[in-house]
């Protein structure tokens, strides 16, 4: 067991609050998996999650909760009491406390883990993970509507099967792409679930000034997990929809595989060239 791992066990122990395990544990799996008891949620956690750092990021994990960890531990912090000065305190502490001394090795560096924790709070990330919580919903309630899309949104959607191109979609109009849409869920029975970490969905912006959303998660139908997804929203603000954002371009690849954790974008190959562009900072969304 790494530095990390024994932190976050060390973390749970601590508070004792058997409703914040079990619950981070089904978020993390997006409620398909019911833990049976503590050591089983922290396995699970750590299995279907890219990183340790991913599930203290996770909004049951407050400041709060690791301030009082960190005080417990007579850890001290300075005055910028924010989640990611202090979860940077936390990975120095079990890197100091919990690392094994015949290794130099550590799950990241704390100057990774600091400017990942800051990255994660650039406003155009933000605004993307919230896009993507929302629009998934809706993709696998069927809830969504032509309204959502520019009427001459474009899209690209492949099915790889093996290794091989076995279906491609491609076209323009909204009608056609909600249509789209709907038969994926409908039709081909798919549902989607998204790594709602900064590691699977970030911002970026295109030289035209587009606003893209990059994401990448797992593919399920009702209890059998099918593969992977990789896709590129293209967001403009419609002025005349009250400056709502629409979908002016999608592209996306489905592939049926076996990852062995979840995807990230970094190891995206569909979407490389997007993730290329460097994040603005500040941009008011």
């Amino acid at each position: 067991m790494n530095a990390h791992r024994a932190g976050l066990k060390d973390f749970f122990d601590y508070h004792k609050d058997d409703d914040l395990i079990f619950s981070t544990a089904k978020v993390v799996t997006k409620n398909m998996l019911q833990p049976t008891d503590i050591e089983d949620a922290i396995s699970i956690m750590i299995q279907h999650s890219p990183s340790i750092s991913s599930i203290m990021n996770r909004k049951l994990i407050t400041k709060v909760l690791i301030f009082q960890y960190l005080n417990a531990r007579h850890v001290s912090v300075t005055a910028d009491f924010s989640k990611p000065i202090l979860l940077e305190r936390l990975f120095e502490f079990w890197n100091h406390k919990f690392s094994d001394q015949s290794s130099q090795k550590s799950e990241c560096t704390d100057q990774s883990v600091h400017q990942a924790a800051k990255e994660d709070q650039f406003p155009i990330h933000q605004m993307s993970r919230q896009f993507s919580t929302w629009f998934f919903k809706m993709c696998n309630e069927s809830q969504l509507k032509i309204v959502d899309f520019w009427a001459d949104a474009e899209y690209s959607i492949e099915m790889i099967a093996s290794g091989q191109l076995v279906r491609q979609e491609q076209g323009s109009g909204s009608q056609s792409l909600l249509e789209l849409m709907q038969s994926l869920h409908s039709q081909d029975n798919l549902l989607f679930n998204p790594n709602d970490c900064h590691d699977g969905i970030q911002g970026r912006i295109n030289v035209h000034g587009l606003v893209m959303v990059l994401c990448c998660g797992t593919l399920h139908s009702p209890g059998v997990f099918i593969g992977v997804f990789e896709c590129m929203f293209g967001l403009l603000r419609d002025p005349y929809a009250d400056g709502n954002w629409k979908i002016k371009h999608l592209r996306m690849r489905l592939n049926s595989s076996s990852p062995r954790e979840a995807p990230r974008l970094e190891e995206c190959s569909y979407l490389e060239t997007m993730m290329a562009l460097p994040p603005p900072t500040n941009m008011d969304l």
